[in-house]
């Protein structure tokens, strides 16, 4: 890995670094299940200047080791979309698959990506508020009919039905199929239209995964890219 810092001035030029500087992916490190059981990491340290809150601000897009943070939701499914020629189709493991890995023999994904203190990574789920509630989609591409307007996002969600989340904070002890130890941690981030971004990790005090949503825009440094093979 680079150890010089590159930085760039969008993230159209960030996301085009990256994608070609993803520490190659190793098909013997993808689970039974689909999970790539390391985080996405860079080959080069790399920062992005934007204007927040109408101040220019650099953004680290790196750790130190390389791994890739600080990426919106739609920058995360762009990301996936540039290293698809390459790896075939990836997409975020929706929370039911989520839970899955952590209790599956190989626990190289939980222990590498999902363990409190170092990622937490979003599945690839978002939250519309309604009038008594909110409804969760899994989003799986561009535009195509029955889209959740994009609005910040530069382009359209489709969306697809998914299993239901817990409907009231607290305990769970099953998301669709899956029967496990959980906690739904509820909806307490929402953006402008009331759409929010369902994220997880794994808390090894209480040995279960913790769910609850953030906004999809959001950046945090501890928010991983974790990578799954697109189911068929």
């Amino acid at each position: 890995m680079s150890t010089n810092l590159l930085v760039v001035k969008s993230m159209a030029d960030a996301l085009d670094v990256l994608s070609k500087n993803v520490v190659p992916l190793e098909k013997s490190d993808f689970n039974e299940l689909g999970a790539y059981v390391y985080p996405l990491r860079s080959q080069v340290q790399l920062a992005v200047e934007l204007e927040l809150d109408g101040k220019p601000k650099q953004v680290q897009l790196t750790r130190e080791d390389g791994v890739i943070i600080n990426l919106r939701l739609p920058d995360e499914l762009e990301l996936f979309q540039m290293l698809e020629p390459k790896y075939g189709p990836l997409e975020h493991g929706g929370i039911e698959k989520q839970l899955q890995a952590c209790y599956h023999q190989d626990q190289r994904y939980k222990d590498n990506v999902l363990v409190l203190g170092r990622f937490s990574v979003r599945t690839g789920e978002m939250g519309i508020k309604t009038g008594d509630g909110h409804e969760f989609y899994r989003i799986i591409g561009k535009e195509p009919p029955n889209s959740i307007s994009a609005g910040d996002y530069g382009y359209d969600f489709a969306r697809q039905q998914m299993v239901p989340m817990p409907n009231r904070r607290g305990y769970f002890d099953r998301i669709g199929k899956t029967e496990a130890k959980g906690y739904w941690g509820g909806v307490d981030y929402e953006d402008d239209e009331g759409r929010s971004a369902v994220r997880c990790y794994w808390v090894s005090a209480e040995e279960m995964l913790y769910v609850n949503v953030l906004r999809p825009l959001e950046r945090r440094d501890t928010g991983a890219v974790a990578a799954w093979r697109k189911a068929a």
